[in-house]
């Protein structure tokens, strides 16, 4: 099931992995049920593929969360990670990122000190933007 292909850059294993859901022995992490591999395909092909050929370096550094993994970490409950709509990512270029991202479709960008979440629903983005950053490194 981790081969399957997402998008031109993605593959199912780049969305779901978790070194937490493997020390717990999460399966549920590795099998996502159809719908949210349906919806992590349009995340990574309406925006992740997009980032990626403007900023080669990003890196997902969580996507798919199953529930038992959400609860874990620490997550919302209720998190688009749950159904595959949401990635958090990395890059040396992040705040070029942030500004790329803003011209673009997408339901929530949230800017953290290091990373950005962003998710995309197919049906309803409602392209909302929050800062999270410590003020002092505004």
């Amino acid at each position: 099931m981790e081969s399957i292909k997402l998008s031109d850059h993605y593959y199912l294993k780049d969305l779901v992995r978790s070194e937490s859901a493997q020390r717990l022995k999460l399966r549920a992490q590795f099998t996502p049920p159809v719908a949210v591999i349906n919806n992590l395909s349009n995340l990574c092909v309406h925006v992740l593929d997009v980032i990626k050929d403007r900023f080669p370096d990003l890196r997902i550094t969580s996507g798919y969360r199953c529930k038992e993994l959400n609860n874990h970490v620490g997550g919302v409950p209720g998190s688009q990670h749950i159904k595959g709509m949401a990635a958090d990512i990395q890059a040396p270029d992040i705040d070029k990122i942030f500004e790329f991202i803003k011209l673009r479709s997408f339901d929530q960008l949230i800017r953290y000190d290091t990373l950005i979440h962003i998710s995309y629903d197919i049906c309803a983005n409602r392209n909302m933007i929050i800062d999270k950053r410590d003020s002092s490194n505004k």
